[in-house]
């Protein structure tokens, strides 16, 4: 992977615990910032589902990164004020040289 091709700053979030004195704890309400990378961010397409009446558009990115350990599916990723959910994590070599991620967006639209 050359240096050359990480031009987006992303920001890693991984789900925080959060404890409600009614109900206990629970996970992935609130997020907290693990990371701060230099990636590479392309889109790798899009697509629509229809859920409870509303068709929700999905938009697709492949994220290539430096290798960092433990970022899994639970976590997700702000990059120029979108927030991604991640849907894959992938060492391509398995060298733990880099990570190839992939993701998506949501965007709800009405119908």
């Amino acid at each position: 992977m050359r240096a050359g091709t990480l031009r987006e700053r992303i920001v890693i979030q991984a789900p925080m615990t959060v404890h409600d004195p009614q109900w206990g704890p629970s996970e992935g309400e609130a997020f907290e910032n693990v990371a701060t990378v230099w990636a590479s961010v392309a889109a790798s397409g899009a697509g629509e589902s229809v859920r409870d009446d509303k068709v929700q558009s999905t938009i697709g990115y492949t994220i290539r990164l430096r290798y960092l350990d433990g970022i899994d599916s639970k976590h997700r990723i702000q990059w120029r004020g979108r927030t991604l959910d991640i849907v894959s994590v992938t060492d391509p070599m398995q060298r733990r040289r880099e990570l190839v991620i992939e993701a998506k967006e949501h965007e709800a639209i009405s119908g």
